[in-house]
């Protein structure tokens, strides 16, 4: 893949949810613009960007294993150029407050999500990770 359905280099990004509508929902969301990768737990996200860099990780918060809080940051420590984005349906809970006040996750979007602000919040990541130079490594430009 790589390339947007313009033909554009395509920043890529990781979704992972245990629910596989709510991946499916992703891709078509955010297939046009994105070169998305879906997982449906945390275990093989290591794995997946040992192959190919991502700028962005989507994860959600409630997943068997391994919650999406957790996830972002274990990925904090390993590939801190990664920018995350928390999926949740509990806004509040104080996990995921702490997640985004400490910048573990850069942004938290609520569940069910609206494809606008789903798509506006990833275009923010995206951005915020090419704003730190770390972006460019997670572009295939073939």
């Amino acid at each position: 893949m790589g390339k947007n359905r313009r033909g554009e280099p395509a920043p890529a990004i990781v979704a992972v949810d245990d629910e596989p509508l709510n991946r499916d929902l992703l891709r078509r969301v955010l297939g046009n613009e994105f070169d998305i990768r879906d997982l449906g737990d945390a275990r093989g996200v290591p794995g997946v960007l040992a192959e190919r860099p991502a700028c962005v990780v989507l994860a959600d918060q409630l997943m068997p294993g391994q919650s999406g809080v957790e996830l972002l940051r274990a990925l904090r420590s390993s590939h801190p150029a990664i920018v995350g984005v928390l999926l949740t349906g509990a806004e509040e809970d104080p996990e995921v407050v702490d997640a985004a006040r400490d910048g573990i996750a850069f942004a938290v979007v609520g569940k069910p999500w609206r494809s606008a602000r789903l798509l506006e919040e990833v275009r923010r990541a995206v951005a915020e990770a090419e704003r730190r130079g770390r972006g460019d490594a997670a572009r295939d430009d073939d």
